[in-house]
């Protein structure tokens, strides 16, 4: 029987720096589109797409984002909070969620996008192609971070941030920051030390092995973490 998709975290402990003045006295998921909070935009969207448990971590202003969203009950969602007294990054902040996401497959998404990517369709390739990570990639080079992933034909992740080194023909690609994981992600993060997932965590895995596939989407994807992006998103 496929597992139906539950449990989500989403990013949201940023400072918003690239986001000031807004970001001074707003937090960043926070921030409207069309009169919308952008995470409230991505927490319908989960719920519409399955999922029923989610976790937040939080730093800055993070009362407000508890006072905006509460116990989840609005969006039909249960949702807890992971408090970081400091910023532990995109690894070490799952890392320090893990007693609440728990010893299952979970996704986690950025609070600073706007995206229609099909989280459900996502979930089922990640469960088909068995890997211990999935990842969502777009092919832009218009955005800031193309090329940094690179997979093979068979839609294997081969290289990230260029580690580590591969003989063979490749293609180059955007993380989106869209992932599904299995609970093997934990063991390669220790607590409380701030850590990045492509900077400390996938290429540990591709050395040892792992297998880490990737999904290609090629529909609206808005980094609204930049002021471009921000004013982009708020007027498409």
């Amino acid at each position: 029987m496929k597992k139906k998709p539950k449990t989500a975290m989403v990013l949201a402990a940023g400072l918003g720096v690239r986001l000031r003045p807004l970001t001074l006295t707003c937090p960043k998921p926070l921030l409207p589109i069309v009169g919308e909070p952008i995470l409230h935009i991505a927490l319908r969207s989960l719920k519409r797409e399955g999922f029923s448990k989610v976790v937040i971590n939080l730093h800055h202003l993070g009362h407000m984002i508890k006072e905006s969203v509460g116990d989840g009950s609005a969006f039909g969602l249960e949702v807890f909070y992971s408090e970081e007294d400091k910023i532990l990054g995109t690894g070490g902040g799952i890392k320090a969620a893990q007693h609440l996401l728990g010893a299952d497959t979970f996704m986690v998404i950025n609070s600073d996008i706007i995206t229609d990517a099909p989280f459900a369709e996502i979930w089922d390739y990640h469960l088909k192609m068995g890997g211990v990570a999935t990842l969502v990639v777009k092919d832009d080079p218009s955005l800031t971070g193309w090329g940094a992933i690179k997979i093979d034909e068979n839609g294997r992740l081969r290289q990230i941030l260029g580690k580590p080194g591969y003989r063979g023909a490749l293609k180059s690609s955007l993380f989106t920051g869209i992932q599904v994981l299995e609970p093997i992600f934990f063991d390669f993060l220790e607590p409380g030390k701030k850590a990045s997932s492509t900077q400390d965590v996938y290429p540990v895995m591709l050395e040892k092995g792992y297998a880490i596939y990737c999904f290609e989407y090629f529909g609206r994807f808005v980094d609204i973490g930049i002021s471009e992006g921000y004013e982009k998103a708020k007027n498409t």
